[in-house]
């Protein structure tokens, strides 16, 4: 700013100094001020400009990280640090259209604590938000590259698992169970030991979502009712109504 003064204020001195006779300027010394006075305020000039482009890179950037913690935010649980029902419903229309496209096996686990009610009603819910937090740390660990783990809701999950066919996700699922049930959940100097019920299905080559979810969601409920603790699988093609499904472990 001071540039900017300098640079303005002396060549109009000048001129006043000039108009009033005081003094007689050569032209050379008139072309110097004026040159050093023009030098002065295009130098503060471009520094101003200068610090209000790098004040706004900077605020951009600001916003740039804000926007992408809150889609980041949007998408996770905030709970158990997995994707949420939302990134799984968005993956699951990607997947389907993949696997219709190209002929991929693809296939949707579902998984439900047992008597998790009961749980949170005997030691609280700050225990049950700590099976849950760990419970989601042990599905990331387990899932392959590709894969996706999310919390559907409440104390179930699931698993999206491209380039599997029923009996890999039902094998998958059957070394989450065992694990799950072999992991005591360390809690306020105690364990608790869970247990958790799969159901699996794999998509049609021309299926929905919904009817992916729908088997899935079906074979779980098969698994629940037949005394939890286990996997069951549903038919191999998910547009399959009322076919056999295969308890992998009672």
């Amino acid at each position: 700013m001071l540039g900017v003064l300098v640079g303005l204020v002396a060549p109009a001195g000048l001129a006043v100094v000039g108009l009033l006779g005081v003094h007689q300027f050569d032209p050379l010394e008139l072309f110097v001020v004026m040159a050093v006075g023009g030098v002065l305020t295009f130098a503060t000039a471009g520094w101003m400009i200068g610090r209000r482009d790098d004040a706004l890179g900077a605020r951009n950037d600001e916003l740039r990280l804000l926007s992408a913690r809150l889609q980041a935010l949007s998408a996770t649980d905030p709970l158990t640090g997995i994707p949420n029902r939302r990134s799984f419903d968005a993956q699951l229309l990607i997947e389907i259209a993949r696997s219709g496209r190209y002929g991929a096996s693809l296939s949707l686990v579902m998984m439900d604590l047992d008597h998790f009610k009961a749980l949170n009603d005997k030691f609280g819910h700050r225990a049950g938000d700590e099976v849950l937090r760990q419970l989601g740390r042990l599905l990331d660990a387990e899932k392959r590259t590709g894969d996706l783990v999310a919390r559907y809701g409440g104390e179930e999950f699931v698993a999206l698992l491209p380039h599997a066919d029923v009996q890999a996700a039902a094998g998958w699922a059957e070394r989450v169970r065992q694990r799950i049930a072999a992991t005591p959940i360390s809690f306020e100097g105690g364990t608790l030991q869970i247990t958790a019920s799969f159901g699996v299905a794999g998509a049609a080559p021309d299926g929905a979502a919904s009817d992916l979810v729908e088997a899935a969601d079906a074979a779980l409920f098969e698994a629940k009712r037949a005394g939890r603790n286990r996997v069951v699988a549903g038919p191999s093609n998910a547009r399959v109504t009322g076919g056999a499904m295969t308890a992998v472990k009672t």
